[in-house]
């Protein structure tokens, strides 16, 4: 018999979202947006991937460390933050 704790805890890990699949397309031109934020210094905002729930940033990259495959994001209120590329769905 299942405790009612137990089934919940069941229930949450098996809602887990998976993250869409982004096309060629899709990836080359978050690859030039990134890019073009370094460059010019202009703020972008960005839409990432977590499992319970899509978050949006405001800032400006950095930094783009290709080896690890993530970005440096500073945001309005000048806080750094890490974000893995290929957790980005979309720059809106």
């Amino acid at each position: 018999m299942i405790r009612k704790i137990d089934e919940i805890i069941l229930n949450k890990e098996n809602n887990l979202r998976t993250k869409p699949q982004l096309t060629t397309h899709q990836l080359q031109l978050i690859k030039s947006a990134i890019s073009k934020s370094i460059e010019d210094h202009s703020p972008l905002w960005l839409k990432v991937f977590y499992q319970n729930y899509d978050r949006v940033l405001h800032g400006i990259v950095m930094t783009a460390d290709y080896q690890l495959q993530r970005i440096e994001l500073r945001t309005i209120r000048e806080q750094s933050e890490w974000i893995e590329i290929r957790n980005i769905l979309n720059i809106i």
